[in-house]
């Protein structure tokens, strides 16, 4: 597959309902990233954009011959509005050799999550980390992959499958799930086609002249752009952190889209996708220079950090 071509999901090993333990979620340092020339805050750059901070994780499950598709996160708050943003795109990595003939693929992500979608590990949620298990519990994931396993898919075009695998968690809400959603039932689900004309288009090397980063492991894997997810931000420190490192979960659905395919039903697999601030983690200075911005708008998680820390402190001043 040339990097031109429509990203497809590869082939997973089993049709059975299987609960694979996610890979650890790798940061911008070790992507081999870099960082801002003399200061601790992230450099990352993938075309035209510019983020602070990425997390990187395969989903689990697949067979190694395949060599693994991933899931990367990056992040970035947009201060050129009045009304700050934080911005949160998420990129597919796959092998431009792997065999994706006859299948079909789309990927649900759960925007709308509660706090209670939380790693175990979560005292400081910039360096978070662990498995859909823990942030979702094993009953939990459990259902959502049996749910979807259990959608005759077989032969749909992807836009139409994705349609319909949204409709089934939009309808109802599992027991096992209800403290993790914001309502009755699964609010905010986005479906994105991973496969078919409607698949995202890998980076070519002529958009990719500006990159400086590509968060993926081994480097000669191809990167797609597939969703982006926008929230009004808030001056406020805690909400901000929480706000830009809480867990997307995201489910990746293959099944066959003709009788020849090798997979004979539908088969999904569920990554609870972050950033981590790899800064924390080196014990590095959390609170950067304001002027660290990659590129105009858009701040650095440190430099951000250090605004909301001002702002603050202003505030109490003239209540004073």
């Amino acid at each position: 597959m040339s990097p031109s071509s429509a990203v497809t999901v590869a082939l997973l090993a089993s049709t059975s309902i299987l609960v694979a333990a996610q890979d650890t979620i790798l940061s911008c340092a070790d992507v081999k990233c870099p960082t801002f020339p003399q200061r601790a805050s992230n450099d990352c750059n993938i075309t035209s954009s510019s983020y602070s901070n990425v997390g990187v994780s395969k989903i689990p499950g697949l067979p190694s011959s395949l060599g693994g598709l991933t899931w990367v996160e990056a992040i970035a708050v947009d201060d050129s509005n009045p009304q700050r943003r934080f911005i949160k795109d998420f990129y597919l990595g796959s092998d431009p050799n792997a065999n994706t003939e006859d299948l079909g693929s789309c990927a649900l992500f759960f925007t709308k999550v509660s706090r209670n979608v939380v790693f175990k590990d979560s005292r400081d949620i910039t360096s978070a980390q662990g498995t859909c298990a823990e942030a979702m519990s094993q009953e939990c994931v459990s259902k959502l992959l049996q749910r979807a396993q259990g959608v005759d898919l077989q032969g749909l075009p992807s836009k139409e499958a994705c349609s319909q695998l949204k409709s089934v968690f939009e309808g109802r809400m599992d027991t096992e799930c209800a403290s993790f959603a914001t309502g009755a039932a699964w609010e905010g689900v986005e479906a994105k086609e991973l496969s078919g004309p409607g698949a995202p288009s890998a980076i070519t090397s002529s958009q990719n002249s500006s990159t400086n980063c590509w968060p993926i492991e081994p480097k000669s894997f191809n990167l797609a752009p597939v969703a982006t997810i926008v929230t009004n931000g808030t001056n406020n420190i805690v909400a901000g952190e929480q706000d830009l490192f809480k867990i997307t979960p995201i489910l990746t659905v293959v099944f066959p889209s003709s009788n020849s395919s090798g997979v004979s039903r539908t088969a999904a697999q569920l990554t609870c996708m972050k950033a981590i601030d790899m800064s924390v983690a080196k014990n590095s200075t959390k609170v950067g220079d304001p002027n660290e911005s990659a590129a105009p708008g858009r701040l650095s998680v440190g430099a951000t950090t250090a605004a909301l820390i001002v702002a603050l402190i202003t505030f109490v001043t003239q209540l004073c």
